[in-house]
C-alpha cells in the first residue's frame, strides 16, 4: 500500500485527526489545471487520495 512520508515538512496530525495535503499546477500551454490531494493519519498510512483533471476554455481570459 501507500503510506505518507515523514521527509519534509509533513507533522502528524493529532490522534482522532487526519491530515489533508492538497496541491495543484497550471498547465497553461495545453489549457488545463491538474489538482491532487491525499489525506492521511497520524500513523502516516493512506485513507484517501484522488486527482482530477480540470479543462480550462483559456480564450475567454484573454482581453
Amino acid at each position: 500500500g501507500f503510506s505518507c512520508s515523514a521527509r519534509g515538512s509533513w507533522t502528524r496530525p493529532a490522534k482522532g485527526k487526519v491530515k489533508l495535503s492538497m496541491d495543484a499546477a497550471l498547465f497553461p500551454d495545453v489549457g488545463f489545471i491538474g489538482i491532487g490531494y491525499i489525506v492521511c493519519n497520524l500513523f502516516g498510512e493512506v485513507l484517501a487520495v484522488s486527482s482530477h483533471r480540470v479543462d480550462l476554455n483559456l480564450r475567454s481570459l484573454n482581453c
